[in-house]
């Protein structure tokens, strides 16, 4: 039960961090490298099915996942 509890409190320092960093970049004209280090964790860029030399009108399936939070669907 402990554990249990201590993962919830993990949990919700990390998506407090995540909020403090969100209220922090509320209203930006422009996404800067230092940001997007300081946002995202990491991006995944799924490989396409049937992707050969044309390769438009074909849609990727990217994953974001953000620092403290994971992925948000």
């Amino acid at each position: 039960m402990e554990k249990a509890l201590e993962k919830v409190r993990d949990t919700k320092a990390d998506i407090d961090r995540f909020a403090d960093l969100i209220r922090k970049y509320t209203s930006f004209e422009k996404l800067d490298r230092f940001m997007l280090h300081e946002l995202i964790d990491r991006i995944t860029i799924y490989e396409t099915p049937g992707m050969g030399r044309c390769r438009k009108g074909k849609e990727k399936r990217i994953t974001i996942y953000y620092k403290f939070v994971g992925a948000i669907q």
